[in-house]
């Protein structure tokens, strides 16, 4: 019989899975190498024209895969053909995944466990990796927190921890194992924790929201009398707390510590240096005036003269802002003048702290996340002042945001193309006259603006049924692990553009078609 499996496609196809699952939080290349294994696995199994057909019936594998020949159809009017060859190539997944897992057998829902537990285990491999990087074990040079995420994109590891921690939390519930449900527990806690040690706000705000969101369904659903009512007051409180935290993180960035009187400033350092008085300069690091009491000169010396300094003054520190600018907001976060008295003060750790491209002691002090939250503070107020949001993941998001605006303006109905995006958005900046530096005028970091410029206003209409389409005609939304994952996919589109890179992109393929089509409906765990 022509369309009848050969003994040897189940362990394969299986492997490739596996193999796959891994590789997401690890390595590109291995992904890459997964798919084309089950890609020609799925050839040399035979009954080819039964599986299109199989294919081309299931409308919702279809939906899935209209996406990548929306980019195809994206190059007939693209100038730039070299890049959009590459990003045609990237998106792939997008067609090859809901191909070969829509027309594969299903998996039994003890190997659906391994396969997701294996790719829970390559999670945690990797966050061990990166607090061994953090602490010092491995040899890598960390710069902020978000930088021990080693292997890919912090953004995309964040979600990738946040499928984890609920994949966990799944099975923890269902297993009948005490030491199981131990050994869940205690991973799922120590990924949660790790997330805030990242600093990943994104993962961060991903995870809360998809709490909130399960939270509702079964308390609205299926919860007593009083819960309703205890629930939503609970909800208040602890917004009305995180809002107070951040309210008094601006209300301490504003804090003036230092009084000036123009007249009765000193003009010489004790070692008679000239200081320099930038009575213009509002910018405050812990209440004190960045722009006063600066004497460069004695900086300059100083810096390169101390022990332990491995990057001079006229060098870049390790985030790639010069290291002298660095050093002096340093300085006065510690309430220190910026001369060779004040150099001479920092300890090693501060020295260490100024080449990581630190430029507040207190985030030495600080964890991850509350470091995260005071930097996104000082970048709004620095923002707000006119000054360059350059190298601020926050601020100059909301230069991104306007360029892609401004491009969709001009070509609403077909967008720019698949290949001319970066193009579009280095002539919109300079027409903008954005204040971005040119190493941080990048896309859009939004999918929805991303597809829209590309392919328009129509484009992103039938992106959306894509992404919308699929679930509703599985009668996916109520199920525990798809619903999970629509959640963190969905809300990571705002702040990523997560289809425009390989990790990004076969993430989302594979665990939308895994959840959809790679399973039985038997297994699907009601919400309700």
């Amino acid at each position: 019989m022509a369309d009848k499996l050969r003994p040897y496609h189940p362990r394969i196809y299986f492997f490739c899975l596996v193999l796959l699952a891994i590789s997401l939080p690890f390595s590109k290349p291995v992904m890459g190498l997964a798919q084309l294994l089950m890609l020609l696995n799925w050839l040399a199994e035979g009954g080819l024209k039964s599986k299109l057909a199989s294919f081309l019936r299931n409308k919702a594998a279809l939906a899935l895969s209209a996406v990548w020949f929306l980019h195809l159809a994206g190059l007939l009017y693209s100038d730039d053909l070299g890049y959009g060859g590459f990003d045609v190539r990237t998106k792939i997944p997008l067609l090859l995944l809901p191909l070969i897992l829509s027309t594969s057998p299903r998996l039994s829902a003890a190997q659906l466990k391994t396969l997701l537990l294996f790719f829970v285990a390559a999670i945690t491999v990797n966050s061990l990796i990166s607090v061994a990087a953090l602490t010092g074990w491995v040899r890598k040079e960390i710069t902020e927190t978000r930088g021990i995420s080693l292997f890919v994109s912090h953004i995309r590891f964040g979600l990738m921890i946040c499928l984890s921690v609920f994949i966990l939390g799944y099975y923890l519930y269902h297993s009948r194992s005490f030491s199981q449900r131990v050994l869940y527990g205690m991973l799922a806690l120590w990924l949660t924790v790790f997330l805030f040690i990242m600093g990943s706000v994104t993962g961060i705000v991903v995870l809360i929201a998809v709490v909130f969101a399960l939270l509702s369904w079964l308390i609205f659903r299926r919860g007593k009398p009083w819960l309703k009512i205890a629930y939503p007051l609970t909800l208040a409180l602890f917004a009305w707390q995180g809002i107070a935290f951040v309210v008094r993180e601006l209300e301490e960035s504003h804090v003036v510590k230092q009084q000036v009187d123009p007249g009765r400033l000193d003009s010489l350092t004790p070692r008679g240096g000239m200081y320099a008085h930038e009575l213009h300069n509002k910018q405050l690091e812990n209440g004190y005036y960045v722009g006063l009491y600066i004497c460069w000169e004695e900086l300059e010396a100083a810096w390169n003269q101390k022990p332990g300094v491995r990057i001079r003054y006229d060098a870049l520190d390790r985030r790639g802002n010069e290291i002298r600018f660095t050093l002096v907001r340093y300085l006065t976060s510690k309430g220190l003048r910026k001369d060779a008295d004040g150099v001479n003060a920092l300890n090693a750790e501060d020295v260490r702290a100024i080449e990581k491209g630190i430029a507040n002691h207190l985030y030495n002090d600080y964890s991850g996340i509350r470091t995260r939250i005071h930097e996104i503070v000082w970048e709004f107020n620095e923002y707000r002042s006119g000054r360059d949001p350059s190298g601020h993941s926050v601020t100059q998001r909301m230069e991104f945001w306007a360029t892609a605006l401004a491009i969709i303006k001009q070509d609403p109905l077909f967008g720019v193309g698949t290949g001319d995006p970066p193009g579009a958005f280095a002539q919109m900046y300079k027409t903008r006259n954005s204040p971005l530096k040119e190493k941080f005028r990048l896309r859009s970091h939004n999918q929805y603006l991303a597809i829209a410029v590309a392919l328009g206003l129509p484009g992103l209409a039938l992106f959306l049924f894509s992404l919308f389409y699929p679930a509703w005609k599985a009668n996916a939304w109520r199920d525990y692990l798809y619903a999970v994952f629509f959640i963190i996919i969905v809300l990571s589109f705002l702040n990523e553009d997560t289809l425009e890179s390989q990790a990004g992109v076969t993430f989302y393929a594979f665990f939308n078609s895994l959840f959809l089509f790679g399973r039985s409906r038997e297994q699907q765990n009601p919400l309700n």
